[in-house]
């Protein structure tokens, strides 16, 4: 798929399309075209932000969810309270510690909403609400509770183990139940502190392969034609431009990478390259070595 400046440069004369792409026209239609991409990124995002079903997918904090459950008086299980003591609890902020992961409190807050359109003063609701507090998962349709008044008499019946069962001397219990996880997406998150920017003086490239796509050689120091030292924001820019897609994201500390594929099909791969700024950017340990260029035996006289 033609990015953003190609598409640009397709519509100009022949004679003013960039070749090869270090000319002037190519630099000042890249800075065009990475904007659009980075525009196009950013709406798309905000879109899906509005629905609960897309807000932060494939993110690793709660921040559009937050803002969603915030309507409705609910945060995440074990998030920290905001760092202003007058701020109200359900302020919309990002959670970046909780006990819920972003896929589990979307599931409940799904539930949480429920009951309210639903009715709490139900016998299904009463049911919902101690579930919420005690934080279950119940099987709480109508067809699937044994309600009194959906049975042919109205007699109480006791079901007692008849000793049989092999589930405690097999497992240790009488009944488990356990649940998988949503698919989730291939991340990387870098160790490193980029906050203060980062010396890339030492190598500029990045080899980022991403899902079955091909390997994609990311020259950074092009985006920083000034200074060797670059900001965490021109980082990701530059990343995402490259690929043509949101890949990279921060938290103002560390650079992510994260594949826009959910399951088994996610992959995502930093490969060797000379010049590499894995080391700088993700902590990663250097991958290549060197050995040193052949000398002739040699003395110096003092």
């Amino acid at each position: 798929m033609a990015t953003k400046t190609e598409r640009i440069i397709s519509y100009l004369p022949s004679t003013f399309r960039a070749v090869p792409r270090t000319t002037a026209t190519y630099s000042v239609a890249d800075a065009f075209g990475t904007e659009l991409l980075q525009a196009e990124n950013t709406l798309a995002a905000l879109m899906s932000a509005h629905w609960v079903d897309h807000a932060d997918r494939a993110a690793e904090f709660i921040t559009d969810l937050a803002c969603i459950a915030s309507l409705y008086g609910l945060v995440p299980q074990g998030a920290p309270p905001p760092a202003d003591p007058a701020a109200h609890q359900t302020a919309c902020r990002p959670v970046f510690s909780s006990e819920e992961s972003v896929e589990e409190f979307r599931e409940h807050l799904k539930r949480y909403v429920r009951t309210f359109l639903e009715g709490t003063v139900t016998v299904q609701g009463i049911l919902r609400v101690a579930a919420e507090a005690l934080g279950l998962h119940i099987a709480d349709d109508y067809d699937r509770l044994d309600a009194w008044w959906t049975r042919d008499d109205d007699a109480l019946v006791t079901v007692e183990s008849s000793g049989g069962d092999a589930a405690r001397l097999l497992l240790g219990v009488e009944a488990a139940t356990v649940a998988g996880t949503a698919a989730r997406a291939a991340r990387l998150a870098g160790k490193a502190d980029l906050s203060g920017g980062v010396d890339l003086s030492g190598g500029a490239t990045l080899r980022v392969k991403v899902d079955a796509a091909a390997p994609v050689d990311i020259d950074l120091a092009a985006a920083l034609p000034e200074s060797s030292v670059g900001e965490i924001e021109q980082i990701m820019k530059a990343i995402n431009g490259a690929l043509g897609q949101a890949v990279a994201a921060h938290d103002g500390r560390r650079l992510m990478l994260t594949s826009p594929t959910m399951g088994p099909g996610s992959r995502l791969e930093v490969g060797i390259v000379e010049d590499d700024a894995a080391p700088a950017l993700l902590d990663l340990s250097p991958r290549m070595f060197h050995g040193s260029a052949a000398t002739a035996a040699q003395v110096v006289g003092k």
